[in-house]
C-alpha cells in the first residue's frame, strides 16, 4: 500500500499506510509469530524484530508529519496517543508523555476546525482531555 501510495503521489494514503505499518511493528501479532520474523524478518529490510518498535516510533512519525501538513488533526491525535505506548516499552518515558501533550495540542486543532468531532473514551470520561488527565497520571507524567 505504501509503495502505491508514493508511485501515486497520495499522501493522505501514504499517511494512512505509515500509521498502519506503525500499528503493525507494536503490534502482539509481531511479538506471537516472533520465530517467522526474526527468520524471515519484514519487508522492510531495515527492521529487525528486535528494533520493532523503533521502527514503529518511525512509522508513526511519518504518518506524523504528513497528517500535520495535511491538516488531519483526528488522525494526528489518534498517531500522537498511539505513539505513547510505544514510546513506554522503549524505556522512553519522557517522550511518551510529550506525544501525550502533542496529542492534546492535535485534538484541539481538531476541535477548532470541527466543533462537533468528538474522540470516543470510556463513557467514565468527559472529554479525551479528562481521559489524558487520567492516563498521564497512571503512567505517571508529571
Amino acid at each position: 500500500a505504501i509503495d502505491i501510495c508514493t508511485q501515486r503521489s497520495d499522501e493522505s494514503c501514504l499517511a494512512d499506510g505509515y500509521r498502519v505499518y506503525g500499528f503493525f511493528f507494536s503490534s502482539a501479532s509481531v511479538e506471537h509469530w516472533n520465530k517467522q520474523y526474526r527468520e524471515n524478518g519484514f519487508f522492510d529490510k531495515s527492521a529487525t524484530f528486535d528494533t520493532r518498535y523503533s521502527k514503529s516510533i518511525e512509522y508513526f512519525d511519518k504518518a506524523r508529519t504528513l497528517y500535520s501538513q495535511l491538516g488531519r488533526f483526528d488522525e494526528l491525535t489518534n498517531v500522537e496517543f498511539n505513539m505513547a505506548p510505544v514510546y513506554e516499552l522503549l524505556g522512553e518515558h519522557q517522550a511518551a508523555c510529550q506525544v501525550l501533550e502533542e496529542s492534546a495540542d492535535a485534538n484541539h486543532q481538531n476541535l477548532r476546525h470541527n466543533p462537533d468531532a468528538r474522540v470516543q473514551v470510556p463513557k467514565k470520561f468527559a472529554s479525551y482531555d479528562d481521559f489524558l488527565v487520567s492516563y498521564r497520571k497512571q503512567i505517571g507524567c508529571e
